[in-house]
């Protein structure tokens, strides 16, 4: 697996509503290593390169895939 550029914050979070996962945003930041200023807001504030670490801990706590991350939470493989 390759690390992945998280784009914005929107999508996750939109992401984990669809998927009827009760976690808050501090946890749900945390997981991701994302200020919690960044989760709050929109999709075009914040572009980071993840770990691999850090994209199974994205996954795991929406209890999906990283392929399913990659599809619907803005998660892209970075070169």
């Amino acid at each position: 697996m390759a690390d992945h550029y998280l784009r914005g914050c929107t999508d996750y979070r939109a992401y984990r509503t669809t998927l009827n996962v009760n976690v808050q945003d501090d946890r749900l930041a945390a997981a991701i290593g994302v200020p919690i200023i960044r989760m709050k807001q929109g999709s075009g504030t914040y572009n980071e390169r993840k770990s691999e670490t850090l994209c199974d801990n994205m996954a795991d706590i929406l209890g999906t895939t990283i392929g399913n991350c990659r599809t619907n939470a803005g998660l892209q493989i970075s070169p």
